[in-house]
């Protein structure tokens, strides 16, 4: 919805970027190609194998998610935990998701099965495995912030409604990403590998 700016040893980003609002790289190699309503930040020695397309791209609505049916479901399972959580080592919880009213944060050697779902923010670091199971997210947060470090992986969709994603590392994400506010990707990361999930809740909802 917001701008869009790709720059750094960016080398066949294979992927088609759209922006409501602008895009604009630095001498980029792009497999994919590029729409928005102002493209003149495009660099002209940019290599773009698609179309630069200079038009009125509609905004993406970002859904208000009713997370209720996952806290329902958590607290019938015992997976509720009050405030700032820290997990290094593996787990799955009972049931299949955590519901942190609070903060979370994954280090380590970790690998985590399930969703989790925080009011505040989510931070992964190390060598960190997100791997969801039956409800589509990997983790969600109502307006926390996401930041990953992790050279692990991370299965699933991600989601804020309004806040950031921040991805430093040399870690991948298969899934989809929907962010509320800012996206930022950086290091030698795979941002997305996509692979359609769609959240289900537990209630079967």
């Amino acid at each position: 919805n917001d701008s869009i700016d790709i720059r750094g040893a960016v080398n066949n980003a294979d992927a088609d970027f759209s922006s409501s609002t602008a895009i604009s790289t630095g001498k980029v190699s792009i497999e994919g190609s590029i729409t928005a309503p102002d493209t003149s930040g495009v660099h002209a020695k940019a290599d773009v194998t698609g179309d630069v397309t200079t038009k009125d791209v509609p905004k993406v609505k970002i859904p208000d998610i009713d997370f209720t049916p996952y806290f329902n479901w958590a607290q019938d399972h015992g997976e509720v935990k009050i405030g700032s959580v820290s997990i290094n080592s593996s787990y799955a919880p009972n049931g299949g998701v955590l519901y942190v009213i609070g903060d979370v944060q994954l280090s380590g050697q970790t690998t985590f099965t399930g969703t989790i779902i925080a009011t505040g923010n989510i931070s992964i670091a190390g060598n960190v495995n997100v791997t969801t199971t039956d409800y589509g997210f990997a983790m969600a947060t109502e307006s926390g912030d996401i930041n990953n470090t992790s050279s692990g992986k991370i299965t699933g969709l991600v989601f804020t409604e309004t806040g950031n994603y921040k991805q430093t590392s040399n870690g991948k994400l298969e899934g989809q990403i929907l962010i509320g506010g800012d996206i930022q990707k950086g290091g030698v990361s795979d941002n997305t590998i996509y692979t359609k999930f769609v959240p289900t809740p537990p209630d079967g909802g």
